[in-house]
This record gives C-alpha cells, structure tokens and sequence, in this order.
C-alpha cells in the first residue's frame, strides 16, 4: 500500500497516516522528534532504498491510534509522502503514565541516542515515578538505565553536572 516505499514484514493492518499519532508521552522522553533530523534523514534514505521491516506499533483503541514505537519511522514516512502506514497493535495503552513511557523507553532503544539523551531519559522516568508514587530509589533508576544502555554511575555523574547546570541538554 505504499506509493513510494516498500514494505517488507507482517502488519495487522493498513491505516490512513493522518489517524496514527505520536504518543504525547514520546515528547516528553525524547523531546521534538521532528529535530532529529539526522535520525530522521537516514530513516527515509533507509526506506527508500530497502523497504520498510517493522511496522508502527499502536495501541488499541479509539479512532486515532497513538504510538508506542515508531514514531521517528511515522515521521519519516510523513516526510516522504505515504498516506498510509502499517501497524501492529500492542494491546491497550497502559493506565499509568510510568509504564507507558517505560514501555517506549524499551523500544526507543534502536535509535542512536547520546549519554545525555539517555540520561534525560532516565530523569524523566524518574520524575514522573515521584509524581504517581511519591518516591524513587536507586534500584529502580539502576533498572532505568539498564534500559537505556548506560551505567549507574555515569547517571550520577550526569545528576552532579546537571545540578551544577540546570540547562543541561
């Protein structure tokens, strides 16, 4: 169903570009991913040459579906032009906003990051696990960055700077 692309895996099914949504959450992780723009480039080079291989993950529900992964690969195929793209849904979105983003932090692990995009990351998990629960210990930031592929102690090392440097970004 592509016009410009192929694809190259399984899918669930085909829905219209404009009724799949980046998860407001991804934002918030991950920031704008619409200044990625390296990610983003070699993306469409990527599909242009080779096809798409994984479908967007959505959630199940509701007429728009929001995103769990693959919201660079979405915004690649906006760029070059699809009108539709292939989804695979994952069930139903979680009702905590914690296990939403740990979800997308599992899956935000093909895309190249820098220590300090991982440390946000993990600052952001660990801010929002204070908000809904009121407290976060070391063996769930341990935990956090194990997912995010980096070590306890360069997080604290980056918590140091960070506090030294609010607008480290």
């Amino acid at each position: 169903m592509f016009t410009t692309i192929k694809f190259n895996g399984d899918c669930h099914e085909w829905l219209p570009i404009q009724d799949v949504q980046p998860s407001e959450e991804n934002s918030e992780l991950c920031g704008n991913i619409k200044l990625d723009r390296t990610y983003i480039e070699v993306l469409k080079s990527e599909f242009s040459e080779n096809g798409l291989n994984k479908p967007i993950e959505v959630w199940d529900g509701g007429k728009k579906k929001k995103t769990r992964g693959g919201h660079h690969r979405l915004e690649s195929l906006k760029e070059l032009g699809e009108q539709f793209v292939p989804v695979i849904y994952i069930g139903k979105k979680p009702k905590s906003k914690i296990q939403v983003m740990e979800q997308m932090v599992d899956d935000n692990m093909r895309k190249p990051q820098t220590t300090v995009q991982k440390y946000n990351q993990v600052k952001t998990l660990r801010n929002q696990r204070i908000k809904d629960v009121g407290h976060c210990n070391d063996t769930y930031i341990k935990r956090y960055c194990t997912k995010v592929q980096t070590t306890f102690d360069t997080y604290q090392k980056l918590v140091e700077l960070d506090e030294q440097r609010p607008a480290l970004s």
